[in-house]
């Protein structure tokens, strides 16, 4: 499934017991990080796990966002500048 747009508007959003504002993206099989511009870093945290992402790259800047949690993807490289464009991430969570 393309990561488009839409599929973003139509997401599940919650505020987890951390109290962060949460978008859901699990399970939707995305392949490529791509139009997560469309989430206008109004999220602390987001949770693309259960899906087949293998580069972590295309994060826009995203001051807001605490958060991300990668499981259950076979991810192989992540970008350079993902500290850049997320500089208030304190927590990357990947476990296979």
């Amino acid at each position: 499934m393309r990561l488009t747009q839409d599929v973003i508007a139509t997401a599940r959003t919650y505020y987890n017991p951390l109290k962060q504002y949460s978008l859901d993206l699990r399970g939707l099989k995305i392949g490529i990080m791509e139009n997560l511009g469309a989430a206008n870093d109004q999220f602390d945290m987001i949770d693309l796990s259960d899906n087949s992402i293998a580069v972590v790259e295309n994060i826009p800047k995203f001051n807001r966002l605490e958060m991300l949690i990668l499981c259950n993807n076979l991810i192989n490289r992540i970008s350079s500048n993902l500290g850049a464009n997320v500089p208030n991430c304190r927590e990357l969570v990947y476990i296979l």
